[in-house]
């Protein structure tokens, strides 16, 4: 006859061993479909301003020149409440208010931390374009027509890490000041550093304001 206080304790290590099993088990559950809402963003970079010649870094000319440019100000803007993501399922995702659909790179999917999102619709794009060459991961650009008419359109990229109930956006502003005009805008593809093939496309007269932000979106 064994120990009774043997028989105790393996009687209490299968039950922590279950009820540890069980806690991991609800930790991954997911079921689709899966809305995530976004939180406040948080700030992580200063503004960097950057010509030609190289960056800048005197605090007033860089305030003066992102003056009154909303995308600089993520971090003080509240979060509109409505503003959500949605898994369809494992490998699509809808984004935005009227709804766009994203497929999910299958590969990333099962690895659940790095997730790459490709819009369903293909968008106008120039090739050469800064704001284009500046992204992390870019699709593939698709050419149609003969010359001198040729369009170029590509799938907007969006990136993040986390899970399917926790993720991290990482979002570049940027303001691009051109002889053909000002872009300003904001993108879910920042690249891990800043590009410096992108930055020797600037031209003499080019100036080139970037700050990166973290949106997380998570479950309510």
């Amino acid at each position: 006859m064994k120990n009774p206080v043997t028989k105790t304790f393996l009687f209490l290590a299968l039950c922590g061993c279950f009820t540890s099993c069980k806690k991991e088990g609800e930790q991954k559950s997911v079921f689709f479909s899966q809305t995530l809402y976004a939180t406040q963003p948080s700030k992580i970079t200063e503004v960097r301003l950057f010509t030609q010649t190289g960056e800048i870094i005197d605090t007033a000319i860089i305030n003066k020149f992102i003056k009154n440019e909303n995308v600089f100000n993520l971090q003080n803007q509240a979060i509109n409440t409505d503003e959500q993501m949605t898994f369809v399922t494992k490998s699509l995702a809808n984004f935005g208010n009227p709804q766009q659909a994203y497929d999910l790179n299958s590969d990333f999917a099962n690895r659940k931390t790095e997730f790459i999102f490709y819009s369903q619709k293909q968008n106008p794009v120039n090739p050469q374009d800064l704001a284009f060459l500046l992204l992390k991961i870019k699709a593939p650009v698709v050419t149609t027509g003969v010359a001198p008419n040729i369009t170029h359109t590509t799938k907007d990229v969006r990136i993040a890490n986390g899970n399917y109930l926790d993720l991290n956006f990482s979002v570049l502003s940027y303001k691009i000041k051109q002889n053909t005009g000002t872009q300003t805008g904001t993108t879910y593809n920042q690249p891990v550093n800043i590009d410096a093939k992108a930055l020797a496309q600037l031209q003499i007269t080019d100036t080139l304001a970037l700050q990166y932000f973290i949106i997380n979106y998570k479950i309510k």
